[in-house]
């Protein structure tokens, strides 16, 4: 039984966010119809606060503000507020968010919004320090402020809240049909080109995120246009991210994104949906290059998400957290002094310093204290990139690497969110399908199906699952991304089983998330306690639901040979080609679809008796290693065999390994 003492409404929720804050003073509550209902009752305003578990400025803001007594009382008196897990609820965190963007230039969490009884914001922010200072308005000042504006000027209050309303309404019914240049590929990735930092890898200045969704747009390009030198800037971008801060040398796994430019200190959290999307990126890579480094960076994602992130009933959590022991990366850095004495119980030359050092461990550290500017004589591990190559060879450095890790994990450790989303779960298992064909693995195969599975019988018509509950409104998200698992699982296993369900995703986006003009909302019809059902179409962390519900439905379409749900996927795409001409950079996934839909269509079809897939003839690794991004695979009863259809024309079937060899080059080309 949850503890009631001193808890607030969020005590019987599921979300580890919410339970974060079941005990603050604030007297929080869900998004629900009745804490809406009681701020119409009681004509107080709503203060909405929307963050995540492991998000380390949501912790900052909840230590400096919701855990103060006198805040809360203030809080508790003058408004009825609502905690958000914005991954639980990424339609209230979308539909808040494109306030925020739109009434202050920029957007991130905690979100920090106050809106009427009827859902209508009328402020909208960020992180606010508890107290003014004269740089910025603290937290307290704007609470205040806030309350005397509804109590003093309630029309003012209502006129901003309606005009911000006709805005969202508007831009969910703007015509943005049109037609997209034959060069927009090739146009967006110039733009890549020109915005490359040449220096340390990576796009823009600071701080640089992974955007895989960007990379993979890059490798159909280089696929496209291959004299270009498309394919360089995400090779020295993947490169970087391992090499430096990024990624953890000890534990494995990528963190959240780079505060600097050189990929050296990270923001501390780690997501399932980078590692997922990441996974996708090195798998191509390998596939464009053939340099072993990607590949087995590949393997060290999937043995980190097994390793940390697989739930005890099979399916994949959340997050872990930037913070532990009360400070961000507290659990991943080291001072020299440390590293040195791990390092040297396990190696008979004591080579403790010389590890350091390669490592860029220094004894003032390398770790730069955000407030000071001063050493703090911590270190996060890092490599310079020549060296990166070798030290995924190097036996001694594995075997360090084990008792450091075994070493660190007796420190206080970050949280882990432990709920399994629907979206996150369908996307590692689409990456963990990939991986597993390219590399001829039927192991990885066997992870997918099994997550696949484990999801579906955990969440149920849910969207999420946590502590043997099920609960949850399913989004596009949640649909079209294990569409994709469903359909990259068909390719890789041959069930049609999987087929089948891929084909019925795609009739709950027809019948419960397209509108009359054939474009997905992220909510369904029949979701009510939002008021604007959204369009989803720029890519974040993660690509746009849109673009994966298009992705699936060209899929779908070259597998089985339906022109109609081919027409669909084009209707996505050109229903807002006005915006991808205006900010092309913006849609990489939805371009990188475009380029699949543009293409003539191409498939491979595997013969097979006895339902053997593919990976159970001497050529898998040959169909494997080659990156075709527009072929799709399909399976037929017959004699073990491999044929090539574009268009209308076929190969005959050829078996031999020298044949699939020639064939797969002419796919190729």
């Amino acid at each position: 039984m949850p503890d009631e003492r001193s808890a607030n409404a969020l005590i019987h929720e599921t979300s580890p966010y919410l339970l974060q804050h079941a005990h603050n003073p604030v007297a929080w509550n869900a998004w629900t119809d009745e804490a809406f209902e009681r701020a119409r009752n009681e004509d107080k305003p709503v203060f909405v606060s929307i963050g995540y578990s492991t998000c380390h400025w949501c912790h900052v803001m909840e230590r400096e503000s919701f855990e103060d007594a006198d805040v809360a009382e203030f809080l508790n008196a003058s408004f009825i507020c609502i905690k958000v897990d914005r991954e639980e609820r990424p339609d209230v965190d979308a539909y808040c968010m494109d306030v925020c963007q739109a009434m202050t230039g920029h957007g991130g969490w905690p979100l920090t919004i106050v809106m009427d009884s009827d859902r209508r914001p009328f402020f909208a922010g960020t992180y606010f320090p508890k107290l003014s200072t004269p740089q910025r308005l603290g937290f307290s000042d704007l609470m205040e402020r806030i309350h005397d504006v509804w109590q003093g000027d309630r029309q003012r209050v209502l006129e901003t809240a309606s005009n911000i309303m006709e805005m969202l309404n508007a831009a969910s019914t703007s015509q943005r049909h049109g037609v997209l240049g034959a060069d927009i590929l090739r146009d967006v990735a110039d733009y890549h080109d020109r915005t490359f930092d040449d220096t340390y890898g990576g796009f823009g200045i600071a701080p640089k995120f992974p955007a895989p969704h960007h990379l993979l747009l890059l490798h159909r390009a280089a696929n496209r246009f291959p004299d270009a030198e498309y394919l360089r800037l995400s090779v020295d971008t993947l490169t970087a991210m391992r090499a430096g801060g990024m990624y953890d040398h000890v534990d494995g796994g990528f963190h959240r994104y780079s505060t600097d430019r050189e990929w050296h200190l990270p923001h501390f959290e780690k997501m399932l949906y980078d590692q997922s999307m990441l996974l996708r990126a090195f798998v191509e890579a390998w596939q464009l290059t053939g340099n072993t480094f990607f590949r087995t960076t590949a393997y060290e994602i999937i043995e980190f998400v097994d390793r940390r992130l697989r739930t005890r009933e099979g399916a994949y959590a959340t997050a872990i957290d930037a913070d532990s022991d009360g400070r961000e990366g507290a659990h991943c850095m080291w001072t020299v002094d440390e590293w040195c004495s791990v390092v040297n119980s396990v190696t008979s030359d004591r080579s403790g310093e010389l590890w350091a050092a390669r490592f860029g461990l220094t004894h003032e550290g390398n770790v730069i204290d955000e407030a000071t500017g001063s050493r703090t004589g911590e270190n996060v591990p890092r490599l310079g990139n020549a060296d990166v190559t070798r030290i995924q060879r190097d036996d001694q450095w594995l075997k360090i690497r084990d008792v450091l890790r075994t070493h660190r994990d007796r420190r206080p450790q970050p949280r882990t969110d432990d709920k399994v989303l629907r979206d996150l779960n369908g996307l590692h298992i689409m990456a963990l399908a990939i991986a597993g064909r390219a590399f001829a693995d039927a192991a990885i195969i066997d992870r997918a199906t099994s997550a696949y599975e484990a999801v579906n019988r955990l969440c149920g018509d849910f969207r999420t699952y946590r502590d043997g509950r099920a609960h949850g409104v399913l989004v596009l998200d949640d649909v079209a991304a294990m569409g994709l698992a469903a359909v990259h699982l068909y390719q890789s296993t041959g069930n049609d089983l999987y087929l089948e369900d891929a084909r019925r995703w795609v009739n709950v986006i027809r019948n419960q998330f397209l509108d009359e003009e054939g474009l997905p909302r992220r909510t369904s019809a029949d979701t009510t306690d939002v008021p604007v059902r959204q369009r989803d179409v720029y890519d974040g962390a993660y690509p746009s639901s849109t673009s994966m519900a298009a992705e699936l439905f060209a899929t779908i379409a070259s597998i089985i040979d339906d022109e109609a749900i081919r027409d669909e996927a084009r209707a996505m795409i050109t229903g807002h080609a006005k915006l991808i001409q205006e900010v092309p950079q913006a849609f990489c996934m939805l371009i990188s679809v475009y380029d699949m839909l543009t293409s003539e269509p191409s498939s491979l079809t595997v013969f097979r008796e006895n339902h053997n897939t593919v990976w159970d003839t001497s050529w898998a690794p040959e169909i494997g290693k080659v990156f075709l991004p527009s072929t799709v695979i399909r399976y037929d009863a017959g004699p073990e065999a491999l044929m090539h259809c574009r268009g209308t024309s076929c190969s005959l079937p050829v078996s031999s390994l020298d044949a699939v060899r020639s064939l797969l080059a002419e796919v190729y080309v």
